[in-house]
């Protein structure tokens, strides 16, 4: 299989085949050519978009499902984990949204974005969206900035470091940068329902106000009161004009609503700054199992 190797500071990348490989100091980046996927680090991390597939994908979920929980309008929004930058962009063709900011920690990912600017929405231009390259976690302890809509989908749960931006001390910091009616978008999707529900136990012991699509995939949390209705979403979907919501009028609510409401507080155990259970799936397993 051929591969093309670009390197932080190589002035021209070798090309010897069909996958592209993104080496920098943050990890290795691949793109296949063929079927769009990127993979971070040897893991499956989302797929690029080509002609408009990326709608009705969980990362374009992430980003539909808390603007149509939130009450209001959404001015501004936060994105941890910025990625291919379908989240981000699907963000920004909300009309009433006038900013997006997104955290990113992997440099490595310019290169993707400038060699594939169809494929990634053209997050990397769009006047919109702010870049911060720092981790979203010292960034909103250093900006007191406040937002509609915060999404995340950071890291895969089981993988080393993911307790950071899931712990109920996070969870905090996040709330605090919330504006009133403001929407928390959790990505929470593991093989594990022990590990999914350790991580709503945790926003539990944070936010009042819950929700959740894709059996327990996303969670949706509040400060105050959450008002859906799948009826009054598609209703409007169809009767609105811009290009976030003709897209949505375009299929069903992302993932599907969980109307049978998931168990939210029976859980032993939860993640803390000085306990991040969450990443170790066999003893996360265990302490719920026998509780």
């Amino acid at each position: 299989m051929l591969v093309v190797v670009s390197v932080d500071g190589a002035k021209q990348p070798r090309q010897v085949g069909y996958i592209t490989t993104y080496c920098g100091r943050d990890g290795v980046i691949e793109y296949s050519e063929q079927n769009g996927n990127m993979l971070w680090d040897g893991l499956w991390h989302s797929s690029l978009s080509k002609a408009g597939n990326h709608v009705g994908t969980n990362n374009w979920a992430l980003a539909v499902l808390p603007v149509i929980c939130h009450t209001g309008d959404v001015e501004d929004a936060l994105v941890i984990g910025l990625g291919t930058g379908i989240t981000a962009a699907t963000l920004a063709k909300r009309d009433s949204i006038k900013r997006v900011d997104a955290y990113e920690i992997n440099h490595t990912l310019k290169h993707l974005l400038r060699r594939h600017p169809e494929g990634t929405l053209n997050v990397a231009t769009n006047p919109k969206i702010r870049v911060i390259w720092q981790d979203a976690r010292s960034g909103m302890a250093l900006n007191t900035r406040k937002y509609d809509v915060i999404s995340q989908q950071p890291l895969w749960l089981m993988q080393a470091g993911s307790s950071i931006l899931l712990s109920r001390e996070y969870m905090q910091l996040v709330a605090s940068r919330l504006k009133p009616g403001g929407i928390f978008a959790i990505y929470c999707n593991s093989p594990s329902p022990e590990q999914k529900l350790v991580v709503r136990k945790t926003a539990a012991s944070v936010f009042r106000y819950r929700e959740s699509f894709g059996e327990g995939y996303c969670l949706i949390v509040s400060n105050d009161p959450i008002e859906f209705s799948e009826e009054k979403i598609l209703a409007r979907a169809a009767r609105e004009e811009d290009p976030f919501w003709r897209e949505l009028s375009a299929g069903k609510i992302p993932l599907g609503y969980d109307a049978e409401r998931l168990e939210w507080e029976d859980c032993p155990i939860l993640i803390t700054d000085d306990h991040p259970v969450v990443e170790y799936t066999e003893e996360v397993i265990r302490m719920v199992r026998s509780r």
